[in-house]
């Protein structure tokens, strides 16, 4: 009866942390990695994270996994929290937030200042040999996770992004073969690169326009 109360009392405060806070599912695991109590979707602990679970509980520290894509379509990420006893000594578990960034990172990091017919700020990352799409984009539906470019295209401002590894900026051609101008920079503690464009006609008309 103790048992099923603490069992109770631990689901009560997971479903209050999702809730809360907006998360799609709270898990708790042992030092194992062996899924204890979970609230919120059917599969908050998928095996594609399982390694890194494993990985911050061995470092003692907080981890943000990369974005992946369920069997089912959905896109998450998640957040590795280690529990540790209240001696110090020793990790007794974590509790593995998962969220929709449909939700929250994804219009954020789409937002633009002003009205624009082209502009557009996106993720992506390397992926082998090739530029790894991991929001969506304009005029391409479901590109998210898994539109792919050479990493090597030259002209490409997402492929030199990443094969650059730094914060820089180009003339070059997009992902629909619009010349456009682009710059970007890396995303700390990520292997994510944030890149914003702009299609050349625009800036140029705007310019014209501007000169008028």
């Amino acid at each position: 009866l103790l048992l099923e109360k603490n069992l109770q009392l631990g689901r009560d405060r997971l479903a209050a942390m999702q809730k809360n806070y907006g998360y799609d599912s709270v898990a708790l695991v042992d030092a194992r990695g062996r899924t204890l109590l979970t609230v919120g979707e059917p599969d908050p602990v998928p095996q594609a994270i399982r390694a890194q679970i494993n990985e911050a509980m061995a470092k003692g520290n907080v981890q943000m996994t990369d974005l992946h894509r369920h069997a089912d379509g959905r896109v998450n990420l998640h957040f590795l929290a280690p529990l540790v006893s209240k001696a110090g000594s020793r990790t007794v578990g974590a509790v593995i937030l998962s969220v929709n960034p449909e939700l929250f990172l994804f219009p954020l990091v789409q937002s633009w200042p002003m009205a624009t017919q082209s502009g557009e700020t996106l993720l992506v990352r390397r992926d082998g040999d090739s530029v790894l799409y991991l929001t969506e984009l304009r005029g391409k539906e479901d590109a998210s996770l898994s539109l792919r470019l050479p990493l090597y295209a030259l002209q490409l401002p997402a492929a030199a992004a990443l094969r650059e590894s730094r914060a820089g900026a180009m003339s070059g051609v997009n992902y629909r073969g619009v010349p456009v101008l682009s710059a970007w920079r890396p995303v700390a503690r990520t292997n994510w690169m944030l890149l914003a464009k702009l299609d050349r006609d625009e800036v140029l008309h705007a310019a014209h326009s501007t000169a008028l």
